[in-house]
């Protein structure tokens, strides 16, 4: 993309989950932030591929996923890290990597 160009607008319309269809309206706010954390990571990769330095500065990218899975934010962290920098900037006390 040229500089003083549009930006580049990417929407996602619907999931797959068990085989079925879901509409992104329908689903949850921790979910959409899962879905926005894994599409940084997916880019940051994209830019890799292109030889381009990556570093990802994330500020409470998961507040509102559910309590009980911290280990997706981990998850998705952990597999990142070995490729690229991570700064994660929090005020929770949940489980952080």
């Amino acid at each position: 993309m040229e500089r003083g160009s549009p930006g580049l607008s990417v929407w996602l319309v619907s999931v797959t989950r068990g085989g079925m269809a879901e509409d992104c309206e329908n689903l949850s706010c921790g979910t959409h932030e899962q879905l926005a954390l894994l599409t940084k990571i997916v880019f940051a990769d994209m830019m890799l591929e292109h030889s381009r330095p990556v570093f990802l500065i994330l500020d409470d990218p998961l507040v509102y996923t559910y309590d009980g899975r911290p280990d997706a934010k981990n998850e998705f962290l952990t597999q990142a890290a070995p490729r690229m920098q991570v700064i994660l900037l929090t005020c929770s006390d949940r489980a952080i990597v």
